[in-house]
């Protein structure tokens, strides 16, 4: 099954009707899930429940309405070029993805660092050949940003728990418009993964919006996405198909 997605992704968009508005449908993810964060029926629906694991296992949830405003937060920080892409070194988190639609938002493409799985010499690569300028992290783990500032010095690292809250907010609305000026279509890159290099170094691959929209959709035909279902949050960010994982279940 997802190998037949994986082929019909790669022909047109089969003909579909979304689950908001016929008008509003978009090709850009970061606008589809607008219209579905800024909607009366599903602005305060659980977007995200994350599962603190410990002593005193906790949940804890978030809305549509409260991950798009934590993006604009982010979003406000970021001047970026068209297609530029912005490392995110975080793990599993609303932060983390609230990152990656941020970075979509100011017309960029985000490109997720995993820590965990991949040492300092593969990720110190995959910044110097992606040519990144900023690194999108949290403060608990800034000890890593400073081995990783050693090995390349010309890193910017943005913490999101410092960020200002209400002021950022009020700023993204400018860059938002901005973006939008710069005309960013489906076609721009909306993430960058590396393959494992096992032939050789790791090599960059571009995946476009249309790209995620059309797999989405056709794995739509088959396995019926709808906003009662649930999915974990299984693969690494870095893997390819975290994003199904994730916009499968966020834009629908």
């Amino acid at each position: 099954r997802w190998e037949h997605a994986r082929k019909l992704a790669i022909t047109p968009p089969v003909p579909f009707v979304p689950t908001i508005d016929d008008a509003k449908y978009s090709y850009l993810i970061h606008e589809r899930f607008q219209v579905i964060a800024q909607s009366e029926k599903f602005a305060d629906q659980i977007a995200i429940r994350e599962i603190h694991d410990g002593e005193r296992p906790s949940e804890v949830k978030f809305t549509y309405r409260e991950l798009y405003t934590e993006a604009q937060r982010i979003s406000a920080f970021l001047d970026i070029q068209p297609g530029e892409p912005v490392g995110v070194y975080m793990g599993k988190s609303m932060q983390s993805i609230a990152s990656y639609l941020a970075i979509l938002m100011a017309g960029g493409a985000y490109m997720p660092l995993d820590g965990k799985i991949f040492p300092y010499q593969r990720l110190t690569y995959v910044c110097n050949n992606s040519r990144v300028r900023y690194i999108i992290t949290a403060r608990s783990c800034e000890k890593q940003m400073l081995e990783l500032q050693a090995m390349n010095g010309n890193l910017v690292f943005i913490y999101v728990d410092q960020l200002l809250g209400e002021e950022s907010v009020k700023k993204s609305s400018s860059i938002t418009k901005l973006v939008a000026e710069q005309q960013i279509d489906y076609n721009n890159a909306a993430y960058i993964y590396y393959t494992s290099g096992s032939t050789g170094n790791p090599k960059g691959v571009a995946v476009t919006h249309m790209n995620v929209i059309s797999l989405l959709d056709c794995s739509h035909q088959e396995w019926k996405f709808s906003s009662n279902a649930s999915m974990v949050w299984f693969h690494s960010p870095s893997f390819d198909l975290s994003g199904w994982e994730m916009w499968g279940t966020l834009l629908y």
